[in-house]
């Protein structure tokens, strides 16, 4: 008797187990940092003149957009009332990062992936 239908079975089961271990991972993974940091209430404050907050906006690329920003060029009054004089500033409830942060200290800020 031949031993490929016991193999094709094998494979198969394989396959599955592979799918169930990983399909939640991967569905987490669709999920942004940006889109992730944005959902937990994360803003980052900053000017369009700024050459660090272009450098912080490159890091994400495309994906800024995603990014809950405020720009303190059109909204001066709230970046004052929060105490902002340096840019770019990471705000997370009560914690404040100031300058260039790596993807690595946002995401371990905010247990974002």
């Amino acid at each position: 008797m031949s031993k490929l239908p016991y193999l094709a079975v094998a494979v198969g089961l394989i396959a599955i187990l592979l799918v169930l271990i990983f399909w939640p991972w991967r569905a987490n993974s669709d999920k942004s940092l940006a889109q992730c940091l944005t959902e937990k209430g994360v803003v980052m404050y900053g000017l369009d003149t700024c050459e660090e907050c272009r450098s912080q906006k490159n890091l994400f690329g495309a994906d800024f957009n995603k990014i809950n920003y405020v720009n303190c060029d059109f909204h001066l009054n709230e970046c004052r009332g929060k105490g902002i004089t340096v840019y770019p500033v990471w705000s997370y409830g009560n914690k404040v990062l100031v300058g260039v942060q790596s993807i690595n200290s946002l995401s371990a800020l905010t247990g974002c992936k």
